[in-house]
């Protein structure tokens, strides 16, 4: 299979990063890799690394670029084995990379790592409701949809989708490189959580979760945000008799 991916992280454009590493550990699993990445350097380039190509497409100038893209990508078209081409979110990305998918006549793959089923993600601002309403329209043209979690899939299956076409894949931490492995040696153990307070964050379940470990360690767990849950967890943390272990800051 070969796959083409459109993209942000200008981070893989960098040799000696984590995300160029990682794209590097996708090449053996596909016949042929190429990245397309929008940038903000200045020169559309490709650059050949194996199996590999890495498209750098310049913001500015975008529709000529985009052109140049194209037209790169159609005289390369393979004439044996199966295409895909993959957007990595389903909003401004995912529509430039349906427009290939049609000119180009590959199947289209979209990736969602956001909560788009949050009143968040629809009324947020004018930008969040005009990706929403990209997203309405994208999400039942594509051939296969790859979401990060169980309740991002029932929302698509409630608007429509089918199931086999949804398939969940969590971004995974690596706890060798992301994570101090040093052993607990006594002392307070400070945990924070920073996010929105809102059902699909799931913050309930720590809080469950921490009172748990609280009763093994000398812990503290922060919990900065803001949202409709926000008395609901003051609530939850004086219910667990939590008071002195837990702070909801919002």
């Amino acid at each position: 299979m070969h796959l083409i991916t459109f993209g942000t992280d200008e981070h893989m454009l960098n040799a000696s990063s984590k995300q160029h590493e990682r794209l590097l550990s996708y090449v053996p699993l596909v016949d042929s890799l190429t990245a397309i990445i929008f940038t903000k350097k200045t020169d559309w380039a490709v650059r050949d690394i194996g199996n590999l190509k890495l498209i750098q497409v310049p913001k500015k100038g975008l529709l000529f670029n985009l052109y140049k893209t194209y037209k790169y990508l159609k005289q390369s078209k393979r004439t044996s084995g199966d295409t895909v081409i993959s957007a990595q979110d389903p909003f401004e990305v995912g529509f430039i990379t349906w427009i290939f998918s049609v000119l180009l006549g590959y199947p289209l793959h979209l990736q969602i790592h956001s909560a788009v089923q949050s009143d968040r993600a629809r009324t947020e601002s004018l930008r969040s409701r005009i990706q929403y309403m990209l997203f309405v329209g994208l999400r039942s043209r594509a051939r296969a949809i790859r979401v990060v979690s169980k309740p991002i899939k029932d929302f698509l299956i409630s608007k429509g989708l089918a199931a086999e076409d949804i398939f969940v894949s969590p971004v995974v931490a690596e706890p060798a490189t992301t994570f101090k492995t040093e052993k607990y040696t006594g002392g307070t153990i400070r945990l924070l959580s920073v996010g929105r307070f809102v059902p699909v964050k799931n913050l309930m379940n720590l809080i469950e979760a921490f009172s748990v470990i609280s009763k093994k360690y000398d812990t503290h767990l922060t919990i900065v945000g803001g949202g409709p849950l926000q008395n609901d967890l003051v609530i939850k943390v004086k219910e667990l008799g939590l008071g002195d272990k837990v702070s909801v800051s919002g």
